[in-house]
């Protein structure tokens, strides 16, 4: 999986108040992400806040796209199919979530890669919150979208014994954050890079509560 494109474009919005000298602003950044499937396995995120963010809403991908969503204990298996739409076991599952902040797993069936582009706003505050786990796997990603270090750029919590696997296209690239050395990758320094619309696997030390929270405007 690779990002092709990350285009923002801020919107301003100025109203003015009849019964007061107040001026109300309404600020918005909306933008697209073009994200290239190659065939086979990649491990994405829905890097945009869209206005319905679900399997049907986020997807335009041919017949035959299949995602998998990791449930905690094994993955659900969705197909996108040119008749019925996306299928769960053969019922309609379209409204199924797929949110920013978490990720799954998408394999492309066609033989070329295959180019998704999502649409939505950027998601801006004082505390753009990911849920991590309270111990084991999940899959999570960045809610803001760009590419950036783990944690020097993106801002994930330091929290000794965390691991980070990020899918390489074959297998995993194995990161360790240990309190002494900070981040290693086969007992060297090495710091992940995650890039706009990467998801990734986490596994959190047990009883961990703590969750990745950090700040972000464009404007």
């Amino acid at each position: 999986m690779r990002t092709k494109a990350l285009i923002l474009a801020s919107v301003l919005g100025v109203a003015m108040v009849a019964s007061s000298v107040a001026q109300v602003y309404s600020v918005n950044a909306v933008g697209y992400v073009n994200t290239v499937l190659p065939p086979g396995l990649s491990l994405i995120s829905n890097p945009l806040l869209a206005p319905v963010n679900d399997l049907d809403h986020v997807f335009s991908v041919p017949g035959g796209t299949q995602v998998y969503m990791f449930n905690g204990v094994g993955f659900d298996t969705y197909l996108f199919d040119d008749i019925d739409g996306w299928v769960k076991g053969g019922v309609p599952a379209g409204t199924t979530a797929f949110n920013p902040g978490f990720g799954a797993f998408v394999r492309n069936n066609a033989t070329t890669p295959v180019t998704n582009t999502f649409v939505g706003d950027v998601i801006q505050g004082t505390a753009v919150t990911v849920d991590l786990p309270p111990g084991g796997l999940g899959i999570r990603s960045s809610k803001v979208p760009m590419t950036g270090k783990i944690s020097t750029g993106l801002k994930f919590p330091l929290i000794g014994g965390t691991q980070v696997y990020v899918y390489n296209g074959t297998g995993y690239d194995t990161y360790l954050y240990d309190d002494i050395d900070g981040w290693v990758k086969s007992g060297a320094p090495n710091e992940p890079t995650i890039n706009v619309g990467q998801a990734f696997w986490v596994r959190m030390p047990a009883g961990n509560t703590q969750n990745w929270v950090r700040s972000f405007s464009v404007n």
